[in-house]
């Protein structure tokens, strides 16, 4: 995966859209140093999305932190059920 500054971005728009498109090239997009965006294919965004929409609702980033629980204890007291099936085309 190619890393680049928001500015480089900027600066190579139309080639950095055409590698993505044509060659299926992977970007991460940095500000400052850290990374901020990634662009992606259009077909790597419609897997990802089909794999969400396999998951199940419950949102890691919006569970309460407590050093108590465990991303298992959380799952099983939200009734979530793994492994997730992927599509079988993935």
């Amino acid at each position: 995966m190619t890393r680049m500054t928001t500015g480089a971005l900027r600066r190579g728009m139309k080639t950095t859209l055409d590698r993505a498109a044509r060659k299926g090239e992977r970007f991460i997009i940095e500000r400052r140093g850290k990374a901020v965006a990634a662009l992606v294919p259009i077909e790597d965004l419609e897997v990802l999305e089909a794999f969400e929409d396999q998951r199940p609702s419950v949102s890691w980033r919006t569970q309460p932190r407590s050093p108590s629980l465990t991303k298992g204890s959380t799952r099983a007291r939200a009734g979530v059920t793994y492994p997730l099936e992927a599509p079988s085309w993935f």
